[in-house]
């Protein structure tokens, strides 16, 4: 028999693929099928629901930063009808969040990313938490193994579901993105920013930033504030301008949004951004944290859920919804860009021990060992 044969199948989902703007779990999958297509240990299968993804398509899908073309060829493709297709060794199916569709592998492995609809449910729509409520439990229970992407993740699965007690349930850390960061050209001067990155939406918080703008409007003669992020729902940007009576700010370009951005470009503006501010209320992981670290960009984030994991004994933490605790942090991060050499390695060599190679790695073995 050939090692091709012998070979266990690996079959990711991957319909967030099929999303315009590839963020936040999209990335996650996209992660995870590169580290597929290049493990020879294993043979690669690729769905979206029920239909087989041909691999060539996968191949492109993950070099883009967003694509509807999944669904124009999920559309068009017959489904597959047996996912059992290797008799005498292991065929596991990996679900990157939800399933939608379940027990169609003789193994199955949940990725969990935050259990922010059962902790926080005030920062979403009736309709997400009717969705969530009604599918989340349903989805852990079918599965042979679960993996939380943080402690405070997994610690959240056991509190508020313990019917799942029995399914394995082990922590694996995610990875910050591997885009490469263009350097700005030689010779060009930017006015001072302070990025605020994540999208809009009340978990996120971002409005303690403009909270804070309104009470000390000093921060904005020292640095332009950035937003970057797609909208998701709450508040629209220009709402919290009004609220806040910062709409000579925005009209002075010491404000700016810049929507989605694609994964060089958000690099780009960590690289070269004084600080960034992540004031998320709740988080299951936190990858901004750790993006911006592996860049040497200092981290102001607040104490909330895993953002302490992530962040380690280099992130910078604080009351973020407190308008005077944040500025008090921001102050010596304004004057002047850190070219501190010890916090620049400190924080690339923390950044540097979240690797997709191992998250993969750690998530393929665990779920060979549930199937054997």
């Amino acid at each position: 028999m050939s090692d091709a044969t012998r070979a266990p199948v690996i079959a990711l989902e991957i319909s967030t693929l099929g999303e315009r703007f590839h963020t936040g779990i999209s990335n996650v999958t996209k992660a995870l099928a590169k580290e597929m297509l290049g493990d020879s240990g294993i043979e690669p299968h690729f769905f979206s629901s029920r239909q087989a993804v041909p691999r060539t398509l996968v191949e492109r899908l993950v070099q883009t930063d967003g694509s509807d073309i999944l669904w124009w060829v999920a559309a068009r493709t017959a489904l597959a009808a047996d996912f059992d297709c290797a008799p005498n060794r292991p065929t596991i199916g990996v679900f990157p969040c939800n399933k939608q569709h379940r027990r169609l592998f003789p193994t199955e492995v949940l990725i969990v990313h935050d259990l922010t609809t059962v902790v926080t449910p005030q920062f979403h729509t009736t309709e997400a938490l009717e969705w969530w409520q009604a599918h989340l439990l349903a989805d852990i229970l079918s599965s042979d193994l679960v993996v939380a992407v943080s402690e405070a993740t997994r610690l959240d699965i056991r509190t508020y579901y313990p019917q799942a007690s029995e399914v394995p349930c082990i922590t694996v850390p995610i990875a910050p993105c591997s885009s490469p960061m263009t350097p700005l050209p030689a010779g060009v001067s930017i006015r001072p920013y302070v990025l605020v990155l994540g999208t809009l939406e009340p978990r996120k918080d971002v409005e303690a930033v403009f909270r804070c703008l309104a009470d000390q409007p000093h921060l904005l003669e020292q640095a332009d504030f950035v937003f970057a992020g797609r909208w998701g729902w709450g508040p629209s940007a220009q709402e919290l301008i009004a609220r806040y009576h910062l709409t000579d700010a925005l009209a002075a370009g010491q404000i700016r949004f810049v929507g989605f951005v694609s994964d060089q470009v958000r690099n780009q503006l960590l690289g070269a951004a004084r600080c960034v501010i992540y004031p998320s209320r709740y988080e299951g992981f936190g990858l901004p944290v750790v993006e911006a670290l592996s860049l040497g960009t200092p981290v102001v984030t607040s104490y909330s859920t895993s953002l302490p994991e992530v962040g380690g004994d280099v992130a910078i933490y604080c009351n973020t919804r407190s308008p005077e605790s944040l500025a008090q942090v921001l102050a010596p991060l304004l004057r002047e860009r850190s070219t501190d050499p010890v916090f620049s390695r400190a924080a690339k060599a923390w950044a540097a021990s979240f690797t997709w190679s191992k998250t993969y790695q750690r998530i393929r073995d665990a779920a060979l060992d549930v199937a054997a």
